[in-house]
């Protein structure tokens, strides 16, 4: 990690550098800035790498939140405003303008100094995707609406018969359904971030779970061909989760599992107990994924997008993985995946028993 802190008072610079050394950042590459020419030599380096920065509120040359309005700007890190004692005002002031979080001097110790950095780094990570929402927005949703805006101005203008109005009518509602769902999904990814989504617990037979919701796809599965079947070690598991947001990731799984089987498949379900787990797997037989591409398959947004597309041309929005991971992180419980190219690939969920 490389920590940028920036305090014209070098025995505070010391006790900072003092802290660092006593905690579990002892590794950590330490930039020391005290003065204005050095600050700014630090920000004009092209391809400096910072991972946080602690910025005094009393810089010389600059007032601490004239640099934080800077430094926002250029958008490099979470940043710590660096507080004196009985600062609470300047310090809400800093959170206000943009400030990831604080740390009153007097409180400076190894541990405070762990806490302060990993709250700073959540938030800064919940900052880059509340941001990304709103360019997803726009580019997702563009497409889908000048889609029903122009047939809606083409039902306007000209003269149809009955088929071809049917047609259009179709399309519409399908590309307005697709947005809804998009905006459904958008708005799920919010409240679970803010923790605005409480999970409603029961205890249920997982097993007796996953057949109703096998069920659920018996038409879309006869459509395609495709044969699921169910392997278990018991017929009876049952487990505390809530149905309704697990249910959301169940199917969410085994409808990317059709849309990536080939006609006539087999998509392999097993549901199994371990000494503290039950272990939910998904397995089709799809093109699979690129190993390179399976680090950024249940991030919300990412530059690098999975090549892999479905077998027969199926619609998906993209962030339904991101959503199953955070709504299976909310039950304790993890999710990965394992694929091999062109084979197919597995999606496993262990859910904590107790």
């Amino acid at each position: 990690m490389v920590i940028l802190v920036c305090d014209d008072d070098k025995a505070d610079l010391k006790l900072f550098r003092s802290n660092v050394q006593r905690s579990i950042l002892a590794e950590s590459e330490l930039i020391e800035v005290d003065s204005v020419e050095s600050f700014e030599a630090i920000l004009s380096e092209n391809g400096q790498r910072i991972d946080i920065i602690f910025l005094d509120n009393n810089m010389p040359g600059r007032s601490g939140f004239e640099w934080l309005s800077i430094l926002r700007k250029k958008n490099l890190a979470p940043i710590v405003m660096l507080t004196g004692s009985g600062d609470e005002i300047t310090a809400a002031q800093a959170i206000k303008a943009g400030a990831a979080d604080y740390l009153p001097k007097q409180r400076l110790d190894p541990f405070e100094l762990v806490k302060t950095i990993n709250n700073a780094l959540e938030r800064w990570e919940l900052e880059k995707e509340r941001n990304a929402l709103l360019g997803i927005a726009a580019h997702e949703l563009r497409n889908p609406l000048t889609t029903i805006l122009g047939f809606s101005y083409l039902l306007k203008s000209e003269d149809f018969n009955e088929s071809d109005k049917t047609e259009i009518y179709e399309i519409i509602t399908e590309r307005s359904e697709y947005l809804l769902n998009m905006i459904n999904k958008l708005l799920d990814i919010t409240r679970i971030d803010l923790g605005t989504i409480p999970l409603e617990i029961s205890v249920l037979d997982f097993v007796g779970f996953i057949r109703k919701v096998v069920h659920n796809f018996k038409i879309q599965t006869e459509r395609k061909q495709v044969t699921i079947e169910l392997k278990t070690d018991s017929e009876s598991i049952y487990l505390r989760f809530d149905p309704q947001r697990m249910d959301e990731v169940i199917s969410n799984l085994i409808d990317n599992a059709i849309k990536y089987s080939h006609i006539g498949g087999t998509i392999i379900l097993e549901v199994n107990t371990t000494e503290n787990n039950v272990v939910f797997t998904v397995r089709d037989n799809g093109p699979g994924i690129k190993e390179s591409e399976l680090q950024y398959l249940f991030k919300l947004f990412s530059n690098v997008k999975v090549s892999s597309r479905a077998t027969k041309g199926e619609k998906s929005t993209g962030i339904g993985l991101a959503i199953c991971r955070k709504i299976v992180h909310l039950h304790g419980g993890e999710i990965e995946v394992k694929s091999i190219f062109g084979e197919g690939s597995t999606f496993i969920i262990k859910l904590p028993r107790s």
